[in-house]
């Protein structure tokens, strides 16, 4: 299974994804202290950065929408990648689960927005790509934000494209590799034991891959329609020969096995599913506030079911309910008959292109 992106964002050419190196075309000997913010984790990281020398391939500047004004984020480097690594490491062991109860911690729990994005900020994160999520806090490096009134995050500073790139390295070698396996170790033993006690984790694990899988998708996609010039591309998310095309059908594709797994593990039919007697059933050792928010979720999803796309070129594979939505269907029907996305590489490039 692929779950997450193997990296390369083509932001210099001194190293690619599997190195953590540092920069040592230095301008001067003084280092800066600055602090920078990550999503929605509350407490900004503390980064020593120093100021190098770029070559010809090293990018300095944002560009937006394909916009020819872009901002200049400067040619600034980490200090020390190593130093930086292991602190990141700390950070995010220190704070990650802080960062989701901060996302979480206005919002009703029987409210949609567990599962789906909501209007306003949750929208315009969506829009977000991973790497345009950081941003300059406190000392600005004498830079300012750009883009003018089209600005996609007004009033934000955004971090030097080579510090965004050796972040991309350690978040690869340092972070990605070690977790990645663990997390699917330990779903594959859950999934197939007979420990029921597990049943709500197996849930939650296997809801939010999915639910990553779409945004995974959204993503790409929003990346293409933004920077390609109004040309038509070879598929819906980027040329074929790009990388990061055959990384989204990665996804998909390990979005169907979980789903297969999911289907045999589960071994009861959630959409019509009698809440008032659990009984035996394989709902018996969940607690009660945990069947409370499952049958919220089928009932809102029942009501969502008409409004998910259902082809590639409507935006099915992007919509945030869609590979979740395949979770609680049980009977094939007209109406719930599935298959496995089609290959957009090789096969079918023309599948979902617009």
């Amino acid at each position: 299974m692929v779950i997450y992106r193997a990296g390369g964002l083509d932001y210099t050419r001194r190293f690619d994804h599997t190195k953590v190196v540092d920069v040592i075309e230095y301008v001067d000997d003084v280092v800066y202290v600055i602090e920078i913010t990550q999503g929605p984790c509350p407490l900004p990281l503390r980064l020593r950065v120093r100021q190098f020398e770029p070559r010809k391939t090293d990018k300095t500047h944002w560009s937006y929408n394909t916009v020819s004004k872009s901002q200049d984020s400067g040619a600034f480097c980490l200090a020390d990648v190593e130093k930086t690594a292991k602190e990141f490491d700390q950070y995010i062991a220190s704070n990650a689960v802080e960062g989701l109860a901060e996302v979480v911690k206005d919002r009703d729990p029987d409210d949609i927005a567990t599962i789906k994005t909501e209007d306003g900020d949750g929208k315009q994160e969506a829009k977000k790509s991973p790497d345009q999520q950081d941003f300059l806090q406190k000392i600005d490096l004498g830079l300012s934000p750009g883009f003018g009134a089209n600005h996609p995050h007004p009033g934000k500073i955004l971090v030097s494209r080579m510090i965004v790139a050796q972040f991309d390295s350690i978040r690869h070698e340092r972070i990605y590799k070690k977790l990645a396996p663990e997390v699917l170790r330990t779903i594959d033993t859950f999934l197939a034991s007979c420990n029921k006690e597990a049943r709500f984790t197996v849930f939650l694990a296997t809801f939010l891959l999915l639910h990553q899988a779409a945004r995974t998708s959204q993503d790409r996609h929003r990346h293409t329609q933004q920077n390609s010039g109004g040309k038509q591309l070879e598929t819906r998310y980027g040329n074929l020969q790009d990388p990061l095309t055959s990384f989204v059908e990665e996804v998909h594709h390990s979005a169907v096995m979980l789903l297969a797994h999911w289907q045999y593990f589960k071994r009861c039919d959630l959409m019509s599913f009698k809440w008032d007697d659990i009984g035996e059933s394989t709902l018996m050792f969940l607690e009660p506030d945990q069947i409370k928010l499952l049958k919220h979720i089928v009932g809102r999803l029942k009501e969502e079911l008409p409004d998910i796309p259902a082809t590639p070129a409507e935006g099915c594979w992007e919509h945030e309910l869609f590979w979740v939505s395949k979770m609680f269907v049980s009977e094939s029907s007209p109406k719930t008959d599935w298959t496995p996305p089609e290959m957009f590489t090789g096969a079918k490039p023309s599948v979902g292109r617009e």
